[in-house]
């Protein structure tokens, strides 16, 4: 992984006269060395001032010297993970997922929403916690061992829970059509105003070849079955998502919760859109970025 023309970088270095002198040192250095061609010191430096926080100077010389990285960042931040630039929808959002259930055992959409609603929390939609692990996956391979580490602790520290409950609610009605609310807000009538989906169909796996782009669309938002693949077996630790949904007309209107997660002993990564309706709440906020 090369760093960016250091051309870009001795520009940013013109706007660091007020950054504090010990800060503003490494961020300097961490632009000379790459202008000179010295990687290795560039990063080193880099990582240095991002120990100090990312802010607006860190993360214009984070994007300068690492273009690939989207400027997504991930920060331990004690008791949540936070991710910087996660780009959902192209907005410049920060995002933050707590490390630990907030409800201490698996648990339902209906029982975890009052409960982190007295945190100003909600559950993660599954849109969103996908795009979070999408991010990661990309930049898994940081040009910095910190991110590099930081990303391992996060995907094996949630991998390791099992299973996740996202926000996303479905609305099954009895002939067959379906109704996806992301981020619910735990209101039965609040259902009806989900988007309109076709998710009843086979159960499978999930690949390029599996035909599912209609409903991995309207769960996760994600059109390319290929990545979706790739993220899913990276986040799990080598286990392909297979699809869990209503495989028939169910005949009776019925509620269901979108879960993932996997089985001991089992090779395979369920994408739970049916009869899977508990797992582990964590808690998540998000806001737009306008001002590190």
């Amino acid at each position: 992984m090369t760093l960016n023309n250091p051309g870009s970088a001795s520009q940013h270095k013109d706007s660091l006269d007020s950054y504090s002198a010990e800060d503003g040192a490494y961020l300097i250095d961490a632009i000379d060395s790459s202008r000179d061609g010295v990687s290795g010191r560039a990063l080193s430096s880099l990582e240095q001032a991002l120990k100090r926080g990312f802010n607006s100077e860190t993360e214009k010389a984070y994007r300068t010297l690492l273009p690939e990285s989207e400027g997504f960042y991930v920060e331990d931040a004690g008791v949540v993970w936070r991710f910087y630039n996660t780009g959902f929808e192209l907005g410049n959002w920060v995002e933050e997922l707590t490390k630990d259930p907030v409800v201490k055992s698996y648990c339902t959409q209906e029982q975890a929403i009052p409960v982190l609603r007295e945190n100003a929390l909600q559950l993660p939609s599954a849109p969103r916690l996908y795009n979070i692990l999408k991010m990661m996956y990309k930049n898994r391979n940081s040009a910095l061992q910190s991110q590099r580490d930081v990303v391992e602790k996060v995907r094996s520290g949630l991998s390791n829970l099992m299973w996740l409950l996202t926000g996303t609610a479905l609305n099954y009605s009895s002939d067959g059509s379906c109704r996806v609310l992301h981020c619910w807000n735990g209101s039965l009538d609040s259902l009806e105003l989900g988007e309109s989906a076709n998710l009843v169909g086979p159960n499978g796996w999930v690949n390029e070849l599996s035909g599912f782009e209609e409903a991995i669309y309207s769960i996760f938002k994600e059109r390319d079955l290929c990545e979706f693949r790739k993220v899913f077996n990276w986040f799990s630790g080598g286990f392909d998502p297979y699809l869990w949904r209503a495989h028939r007309k169910p005949g009776f209107a019925s509620k269901q919760a979108v879960v993932i997660g996997r089985d001991d002993g089992k090779n395979i990564f369920n994408i739970g859109a049916n009869y899977i309706v508990k797992g582990c709440a964590l808690g998540w906020s998000a806001r737009l970025s306008i001002d590190l």
